[in-house]
């Protein structure tokens, strides 16, 4: 069915079999002149010797139009190049890729590192292990580098102990990771290193089980809930707020270890800390001086508890380590 449009250049009436045409024969073709003005034959473009219409390849359908075939166009006009040189680079990066293609999907015969038994894998693939068992067997036996090749040196921790060392992070950054450290530590999240005692004390007080870091801690819980601490206690609870305190110029966060009400209505936060660290180290006294000055802008009493005051003796650790193993049974 034939249809009626107006071209949107000459604005004339025309027919056509497709509804979706825009432009009229004579505006086509003047858009087409304007087109290749610019542009070079046979490199941009090539010329029909027939109708003299120019496209980037002479095709089957266009000799339809001239009631001719390829093989009867290429007798009349044997010196025709039916492509142009834009056309042909077109064609050829088409070909390169489907070629691409097919060598993706070839596949390949390679012996697994662990137990030589030959696999199929595809050639593009880095896998070396022909399962996940045998790679978790490898990697235990060779833990330092590449598997079964490659071992660090001394020389290389060094040198990379070296490129380490001066970086420093921003304020913001440290600033975020000790408010989400602290975070961790009140919701549980966070674990103690594997080199301290760890584990899970039931307080008859409380009715319910404490998570302990550290052997001082369960000292500390021990002593907490005592029949005679019983009497005066009214409850206590562990990792429960986080206090600002400045260091280098940073803004950070502790979390004081346990918190005690008393049944007179007294409150009291203790700290379990070695004596060396009391003495030596810079952060565990900006974190006890920051804890004291909440206390006391609060009304609450602070007491740091060492191995004086948690009666922790060569024999008080094996006593502790005793108690560890059933806790744990």
């Amino acid at each position: 069915m034939k249809c009626i449009e107006i071209c949107k250049n000459c604005k004339n009436n025309f027919e056509t079999n497709s509804c979706s045409q825009e432009l009229c024969k004579e505006c086509k073709i003047k858009k087409q002149q304007e087109k290749y003005k610019v542009l070079i034959e046979n490199i941009d473009y090539v010329v029909c010797p027939i109708c003299g219409d120019k496209f980037m390849a002479i095709t089957f359908s266009h000799l339809k139009k001239h009631n001719l075939t390829m093989n009867k166009f290429k007798e009349l006009y044997h010196n025709q190049q039916l492509f142009c040189e834009k056309y042909k680079i077109k064609i050829g990066k088409a070909i390169t890729k489907r070629q691409t293609g097919i060598i993706k999907t070839q596949r390949k015969l390679i012996k697994c590192l662990n137990c030589t038994k030959e696999f199929e894998v595809l050639i593009t693939s880095k896998i070396k292990y022909c399962c996940q068992v045998c790679y978790r067997e490898h990697y235990h036996k060779n833990p330092h580098g590449k598997r079964g090749k490659f071992k660090r040196t001394k020389e290389m921790n060094e040198n990379m102990s070296k490129l380490l060392t001066g970086r420093k992070n921003s304020k913001e950054s440290n600033e975020k990771r000790s408010i989400s450290m602290a975070n961790a530590i009140m919701s549980g999240k966070h674990k103690a290193k594997d080199c301290w005692e760890t584990g899970w004390f039931f307080s008859k007080i409380n009715n319910r089980e404490f998570y302990y870091r550290s052997s001082y801690e369960l000292a500390a819980y021990i002593i907490l809930d005592d029949e005679d601490a019983q009497s005066i206690i009214k409850s206590w609870k562990t990792e429960f707020i986080k206090i600002p305190y400045l260091l280098n110029c940073v803004v950070k966060h502790t979390v004081p270890d346990i918190s005690v009400e008393y049944k007179s209505g007294k409150k009291q936060f203790v700290e379990c800390k070695p004596q060396w660290k009391l003495d030596k180290d810079e952060k565990t006294k900006a974190k006890i001086a920051a804890t004291q000055k909440y206390c006391d802008e609060n009304n609450i009493i602070f007491s740091v508890w060492t191995e004086k005051e948690l009666g922790i003796t060569k024999e008080r650790n094996k006593e502790l380590l005793e108690i560890q193993e059933e806790l744990k049974k």
